[in-house]
C-alpha cells in the first residue's frame, strides 16, 4: 500500500473511531425519588438514636419506551446526609469499591428500580452523630442522565 493510501485508510479509522466513542444523548424520562424508613420498613420522619435508617432511592423509567442508562464504573446510586448546617457528615460510596467498567442498565418502560442502603447513624469518621435534625438525598449516578434529574429531592429527618 503506498503513503497515500495508508494515510487516507488512518483518517477514515479515525473518524469511525472517534464517531463511535462519541457519547449518546441524555437519558429523558427517569423520575429518582427517596424514602427513609425504619427497621420496620415504615416509611417515617423521626428515628430514635440506636436504630439503623435504611435510605431506599427509587428510579423509574417514566417514558413510553425502553431507556438505558450508562454508568462509568459499577456504581449505579450514591446517598449522602447533610447535618443542619447543611454541611455533609456522610456519603456512602466513601468506603466502598466499584468495578472500574462501563456499564449500562436498560429499564422497560414504567420499570422501577430500588436501591436501597442502611446507614448506622455514623458520620464518615465512624463517629456516633447526635441527636438532631439531617437531610438525605440519594442519586443515581450514570453519566446520560442531567445532574438535577439524577438527584432526588433533599428529605429532611430528625434523630431523637
Amino acid at each position: 500500500m503506498n503513503h497515500r493510501l495508508l494515510m487516507i485508510a488512518c483518517a477514515t479509522l479515525g473518524a469511525s473511531l472517534l464517531s463511535a466513542c462519541e457519547t449518546e444523548e441524555t437519558a429523558d424520562g427517569f423520575e429518582v425519588s427517596l424514602s427513609l424508613r425504619d427497621k420496620f420498613g415504615q416509611q417515617v420522619s423521626s428515628f430514635s438514636s440506636d436504630e439503623a435508617i435504611t435510605l431506599q432511592l427509587r428510579v423509574e423509567n417514566t417514558g413510553d419506551d425502553a431507556a438505558s442508562l450508562r454508568f462509568d464504573d459499577g456504581q449505579a446510586y450514591d446517598f449522602n446526609i447533610q447535618n443542619s448546617s447543611g454541611g455533609t457528615i456522610w456519603i456512602w460510596s466513601d468506603d466502598q469499591a466499584f468495578t472500574q467498567a462501563t456499564e449500562s442498565t436498560t429499564f422497560a418502560a414504567g420499570e422501577v428500580r430500588t436501591y436501597s442502603v442502611d446507614w448506622d447513624q455514623r458520620d464518615s469518621n465512624d463517629n456516633a452523630v447526635a441527636t438532631g435534625s439531617y437531610s438525605a438525598q440519594g442519586e443515581v449516578t450514570a453519566n446520560n442522565l442531567d445532574a438535577e434529574d439524577a438527584r432526588s429531592e433533599r428529605d429532611s429527618f430528625s434523630i431523637q
